[in-house]
């Protein structure tokens, strides 16, 4: 078992509540550029579940002070709430592998639970590129029969199955996404999750392609619990006549970035301008991969957009080239 002191240097909470009594518990892994994007989902949240008492519980290495001001702001606003962030330590992870798009924060939700084990029973871990767009109350009172409560990751049949022969898992399981985990605190210790988290890492860093969620896949496999892809729904998924409650911004299409115009990129932004941070301008600048340009290309073909939509397929033909 590891020491929670190896985890943990500081703890700051923002806004105590006395009561915790049907206290909802979301969880975020953010490194300091992310703060800002936790931000924008916490408000979110909080718009669709005003009467709800909820524990904002922020895992990072550091914060500006700054920004540690911008998250009291909110719960001065929003008293029912409360923020609590912990500044870990990354000595047991230093060496996990990372790259310009992934940096050691992707692996605070492993560590979060075995923090919070012994203060609460369940928590919803959330990735800082999610929307909220409903109420929370069905994913805490639900019957959890695992571990971890998943949806599964929206990847192609092909890409899918090259991913999990590749991983050693059997080409027929499911693969879940990591984003969005309800989580059961005690056992999740219990079974030592992130004992076999590290070591799974440390066994496999050269094949793993997504990281931490990868490794998930791999010590979880069979055991995760689904759920309703309402509550992960990632946005290139086909919408159904049913209420969201999470939009998944997956790729390198955030909604932060000024020319991202999909399924919910609006919405979106109109949180970030009721948050603390609206006064810094968002930018335009993303480093986009070859399938991002034909997404937008078919995003802007369903808008009935046709003469930017195939300005963006040739600019996909041109990427994908290497012309």
């Amino acid at each position: 078992m590891i020491d929670k002191e190896m985890l943990l240097k500081k703890r700051i909470e923002l806004n105590h509540l006395d009561d915790y009594n049907n206290v909802k518990h979301i969880v975020f892994g953010v490194d300091s550029n992310y703060i800002k994007y936790a931000a924008v989902t916490m408000l979110s949240i909080v718009n669709y579940n005003q009467t709800t008492k909820i524990v904002f519980h922020v895992f990072c290495d550091e914060i500006t002070t700054e920004d540690l001001d911008k998250l009291k702001r909110i719960t001065e606003e929003n008293m029912q709430i409360s923020i609590i962030v912990y500044y870990l330590s990354n000595d047991i992870i230093l060496e996990f592998p990372q790259n310009s798009n992934w940096n050691l924060s992707i692996y605070y939700r492993a560590i979060a639970p075995y923090v919070l084990h012994g203060k609460i029973k369940r928590a919803l871990y959330l990735d800082a590129d999610i929307l909220c767009l409903g109420n929370l109350n069905d994913l805490f009172i639900m019957n959890l029969p695992s571990v971890v409560g998943v949806v599964e990751d929206g990847l192609g049949r092909k890409s899918k199955k090259k991913l999990l022969l590749g991983l050693g898992i059997p080409s027929h399981e499911n693969y879940f996404n990591s984003g969005v985990m309800l989580i059961d605190i005690d056992r999740y210790v219990e079974e030592d999750i992130l004992t076999k988290f590290i070591d799974c890492i440390n066994k496999n860093a050269d094949k793993l392609k997504m990281y931490d969620q990868d490794a998930f896949n791999i010590i979880l496999g069979k055991e995760v619990y689904y759920l309703d892809k309402i509550y992960n729904l990632q946005t290139f998924m086909p919408v159904e006549n049913k209420k969201i409650v999470f939009l998944h911004f997956i790729g390198s299409l955030k909604p932060w970035f000024l020319n991202v115009n999909r399924l919910g990129s609006d919405k979106w932004k109109e949180f970030y301008q009721k948050s603390p941070w609206c006064n810094i301008q968002l930018t335009d600048k993303q480093n986009l991969e070859f399938h991002d340009y034909r997404m937008i290309s078919k995003y802007l073909w369903r808008n009935e957009e046709y003469q930017d939509s195939i300005i963006w397929y040739l600019k996909y033909l041109k990427k994908k080239l290497g012309c």
